[in-house]
């Protein structure tokens, strides 16, 4: 891995509504069209701007990680377009048994969302397949153990970090602990890095 050279997030100059805008022109015209083609999908766990910063934490980690772009990109842009529940049935069902499947089921729809634009755009065959691959099981794979080798590749592990890097942003906050004084969020961000479900 190369050196550090990462700033923090300036919230001040962060376009907070979720459409792309502090990404887009880091985009290639084929991620550009993905992510047209699937935004109305995005998001929808009261959780604006999740598709977004999972973007921005994947081109930020590119840096520095010799991962496949053309992989990882697609891959964060599309890994939760299968959610297709509210944000009541979500938080409940999270609390519940049914956690495991509703994740599972949203991979499903995902993978086939995500084939389905991929092969309009002529994506190459190989890296959809790569690509549905990561999506199915970017929630619900064993997380890392450094006892066990799982083989996720450079790209699944890129893509799972930016995706739990989420956790720790303001929206995240804003979202899912609303009104919880700075004690609370940093005791609940210690217990999120304490999981070792960071793999760089």
């Amino acid at each position: 891995m190369k050196n550090l050279n990462y700033k923090c997030v300036d919230y001040s100059e962060w376009d907070f509504n979720g459409k792309g805008k502090n990404v887009f022109l880091s985009f290639t015209l084929t991620e550009g069209t993905i992510w047209d083609r699937v935004f109305s999908f995005q998001d929808k766990r009261e959780d604006t701007g999740h598709a977004e910063f999972v973007t921005y934490f994947a081109f930020k980690l590119l840096n520095y990680i010799s991962a496949d772009r053309e992989i990882v990109i697609p891959s964060v842009i599309l890994h939760d377009v299968g959610w297709d529940v509210s944000p009541k049935a979500f938080r409940e069902a999270c609390a519940s048994s049914k956690d495991r499947e509703m994740r599972l089921e949203h991979q499903v729809r995902g993978a086939l969302t995500a084939y389905e634009i991929l092969n309009q755009l002529k994506y190459p065959q190989r890296d959809i397949t790569e690509i549905m691959r990561i999506i199915l099981n970017h929630d619900t794979r064993i997380s890392n153990n450094k006892e066990i080798n799982f083989n996720f590749s450079l790209d699944e592990k890129l893509v799972r970090d930016a995706d739990v890097l989420w956790r720790f942003t303001k929206p995240c906050m804003n979202n899912f602990h609303p009104n919880e004084p700075p004690e609370k969020i940093l005791e609940y961000m210690k217990k999120e890095l304490a999981k070792d479900n960071l793999y760089f």
